[in-house]
């Protein structure tokens, strides 16, 4: 299967739809993509800045180029539409912040190296707490 990546342009779009500003099949306004193309940067250094994600490569302003990481997209885009939320007179929504708490958490989840295994193995003679010498010590 090739491997997909979103753009900065397929974030904000998704953002907007995630705003209810987007009907089925309709574009978005040039003036709504750069309403929220404007908060793309700032998100993505906030993101950086408390330690939840990092962004590689959000793309160029005016919604040009990127290449988001697919695992990293649909949780972007929900921290995204909360931060677009006031250009909408939604701020009064708490549905916004729920996703994106949920949202950051996973971006938290994918950014964090694998699990190691929590305990070590020890030898089932050391684990009685009891050791005795086999020469009668």
């Amino acid at each position: 299967m090739a491997a997909v990546s979103y753009t900065r342009r397929d974030l904000i779009d998704k953002a907007l739809d995630n705003l209810g500003v987007l009907a089925a099949g309709q574009t978005s306004a040039a003036e709504d993509v750069a309403k929220v193309d404007a908060l793309i940067d700032p998100m993505v250094s906030m993101l950086a800045a408390d330690e939840i994600a990092y962004v590689d490569a959000p793309g160029e302003p005016v919604a040009s180029g990127g290449e988001i990481d697919p695992a990293q997209f649909l949780a972007l885009a929900a921290v995204l539409a909360d931060e677009a939320k006031c250009g909408w007179g939604l701020q009064a929504d708490p549905s916004f912040y729920v996703l994106r708490t949920q949202a950051e958490e996973r971006l938290r989840r994918l950014g964090r190296p694998p699990r190691t295994r929590r305990t070590l193995r020890t030898d089932p003679m050391l684990r009685r707490g009891l050791v005795r010498c086999r020469h009668g010590c």
